[in-house]
């Protein structure tokens, strides 16, 4: 059996004697801790950022989601009216500007023209404007017709529609206007047989209410 001086250390121990001693924890000063802190401070800064403005896109982007499948259940729900593709005005009817304007060919009294505009959901001529005047007169080919204008008692003229009217009339010998060759509005007998032009809003116009 081997045998070994009581100096003589084991394997073990020799290594232990060998191997250099664990270096002392590192020592920081004052000024490095406080500059870790504030790398700390400051990537926790950024992730709290970072992590906010994801729940703020995450909550724009829910909310957007729920108008748009609100709208989506309003327009299924909706009772709208039906997408017209057709022309906007009826046949032998001349459109200008939204109204639709129809040209008779033969001469009848003031009365007869109101009631046939009427039975076509239309009206006796009036116009808002010169340039709509000047349209008509483009295609009344240098006739007389009937306007929507009647002299009520108190001697003022007013269209049809129940608006007071701010065109000059010539006073004739009645009460009902019409429009000459020239543009000018003149007041005749309502007998008087002229042709006429009926007016309407087109299509368009009708389905959104326009008068």
């Amino acid at each position: 059996m081997e045998t070994r001086g009581p100096d003589v250390p084991v394997a073990g121990e020799q290594l232990e004697l060998l191997s250099p001693p664990p270096p002392p924890p590192e020592k920081l000063s004052s000024d490095e801790k406080k500059d870790r802190e504030q790398r700390w401070i400051y990537i926790i800064s950024v992730g709290a950022a970072v992590v906010a403005i994801l729940t703020a896109f995450i909550i724009i982007w829910i909310d957007y989601q729920l108008h748009i499948a609100e709208m989506e259940l309003q327009r299924h729900n909706c009772v709208c009216p039906p997408v017209f593709s057709g022309p906007a005005c009826p046949d032998d009817w001349i459109g200008y500007k939204g109204k639709c304007y129809y040209f008779s060919d033969v001469n009848k009294d003031w009365h007869f023209s109101l009631n046939a505009c009427s039975s076509q959901n239309a009206s006796l001529l009036t116009f808002s404007h010169d340039k709509e005047k000047d349209f008509v007169m483009r295609f009344q080919h240098k006739h007389s017709t009937w306007l929507g204008l009647l002299k009520g008692p108190d001697q003022l003229w007013r269209w049809t529609n129940g608006g007071n009217s701010t065109v000059p009339v010539v006073t004739g010998e009645g009460d009902c206007a019409y429009l000459n060759k020239d543009g000018g509005a003149i007041g005749a007998r309502c007998t008087t047989e002229l042709i006429w032009i009926c007016v309407k809003p087109d299509i368009f116009n009708r389905q959104n209410g326009t008068q």
